[in-house]
């Protein structure tokens, strides 16, 4: 009897692994679960559904005002823009979905996770660090976001990234705005970035993004109105649409980088420093590069309109200066630099009251093929480089903000070669005419089908 009640269950099992068996070829593999979407309206707060969504799940809010702050320890998506029942996407508005920090620390703070932030603005935090974002460790996404209104504490010794603080890691924005954040230092210390702070280890890449009117007080000491980048962090900008604008600090009123980091193809315009640097400070620097920037319309009180590099080797490349004023009124100044040598090839340097100026008193700055025209005094503290030119480069438009190089610019074809870089400011081939042109834009026959560089969001401010 045992013998048959064996032959009776290995036949079952038998019999099920064939059912089975058919079941899977009709129906396929075993899916793994769907993510789940967690509504706003289903909970007491923003903060109470993200605590109940996991790992790839998407929290949907309604749009409103929430006065709360957040913390993200997984990578989900947080979503505004839902009607109440969480069943239609009304709008990707981020202005209809407020999350308000009520000045009671960061809005959101992000740890050791991924989660991507769509249609929302951030508003009201009051921190040390990140009083709008603070990631730590994290690599974020926001997309149509705008990160506004957030103010650092001058409280503490040390303060950083009003609007977003981001270390270690790499933070993705597109379509975002960090406009209208404040930087306030301790009497004592600093603030670093009063839209964002990109602290060691960390990582930016920025398409569409807008950095403007982030402005410190100027009784204090705020080092990069729009941008801080730290020695060891990198940003990436990605398109034309990446503007710096209408920033205010005490150095590097648009951006102030420090260490080795590099800056390629931004649009810095009308930023002011109360000290040095009112485009762009560098100090120091050591091996970065900075190409392919379009710096106009920036102002300093002490240095710098344009650009300053203190204790600086760095490589200035194919960069357009045009018009920076303030009472510095200078294009590129070169402070100290130890027996560290700045390299300035194929730069316009245009409009200005002095073009470039050097202050150091034992090391000049290698000039190789710029255009410096059309400024009160060219050169001061150097001379000019063997194989400058002194000629109207021919923009399209510049009253407009159209930078291109006209048919006919005396600067077409005729810059050295950098073979580091092998675009321009719009990723147009610098190549493409056999020579290297002078400036931020190499002149092609398709450059019509571009818009105005200086985007006319600018016309609002």
């Amino acid at each position: 009897m045992a013998s048959k009640r064996i032959h009776l269950v290995t036949a079952g099992i038998a019999g099920w692994a064939l059912v089975l068996s058919v079941l899977w070829l009709l129906q396929g593999p075993a899916q793994p679960a769907r993510a789940a979407d967690y509504c706003v309206s289903s909970y007491a707060s923003i903060q109470q559904a993200i605590g109940a969504a996991g790992n790839g799940d998407t929290v949907r809010v309604p749009t409103g005002l929430y006065t709360e702050t957040l913390e993200i320890t997984q990578s989900i998506t947080l979503q505004g823009g839902w009607n109440s029942g969480c069943s239609v996407l009304l709008t990707k508005n981020p202005a209809q979905t407020v999350i308000d920090g009520g000045g009671a620390g960061s809005v959101v703070r992000i740890v050791s996770a991924s989660p991507t932030l769509e249609a929302v603005t951030i508003q009201g935090g009051q921190s040390d660090y990140g009083a709008g974002v603070y990631s730590w460790y994290s690599s974020p996404t926001l997309a149509g976001v705008i990160v506004t209104g957030n103010t650092l504490s001058d409280t503490a010794f040390e303060t950083a990234g009003a609007g977003i603080y981001q270390y270690f890691g790499t933070l993705t924005l597109g379509s975002t705005q960090i406009v209208g954040n404040t930087p306030d230092s301790h009497p004592s210390s600093a603030a670093f970035g009063g839209g964002i702070h990109i602290g060691y280890g960390g990582g930016v890449i920025m398409t569409a993004t807008e950095v403007v009117s982030n402005i410190g007080d100027l009784a204090d000491d705020v080092r990069g109105g729009g941008i801080f980048i730290n020695s060891g962090s990198t940003i990436d900008l990605r398109g034309t649409e990446n503007v710096i604008a209408y920033n205010v600090a005490t150095y590097g009123g648009g951006i102030y980088m420090s260490g080795n980091t590099d800056l390629i193809g931004a649009l810095v315009v009308h930023n002011y420093a109360n000290g040095y640097g009112g485009g762009v400070a560098i100090y120091p620097g050591e091996g970065g590069v900075f190409a392919n920037n379009v710096i106009t319309g920036n102002g300093a009180y002490n240095r710098g309109s344009g650009i300053v590099l203190i204790n600086a080797a760095v490589e200035v490349a194919n960069n357009t200066f045009f018009d920076n004023g303030g009472n510095a009124g200078t294009g590129i100044e070169i402070g100290d630099t130890g027996t560290r040598v700045v390299t300035i090839t194929n730069n316009v340097v245009v409009s200005h009251v002095v073009g470039i100026r050097n202050l150091h008193a034992t090391v000049s700055p290698t000039l190789v093929t710029n255009d410096v025209w059309s400024n009160g005094t060219n050169y001061v503290g150097l001379a000019a480089g063997a194989s400058d030119l002194h000629v109207d480069p021919l923009f399209v438009a510049p009253a407009s903000g159209d930078y291109h190089l006209a048919v006919g610019s005396p600067l077409i074809n005729a810059g050295s070669p950098v073979p580091w870089l092998s675009f321009d400011f719009e990723g147009d081939d610098r190549e493409y005419d056999c020579d290297t042109d002078i400036g931020a834009d190499e002149f092609t026959a398709e450059r019509y089908c571009y818009p105005v560089y200086l985007p006319l969001l600018l016309r609002s401010f």
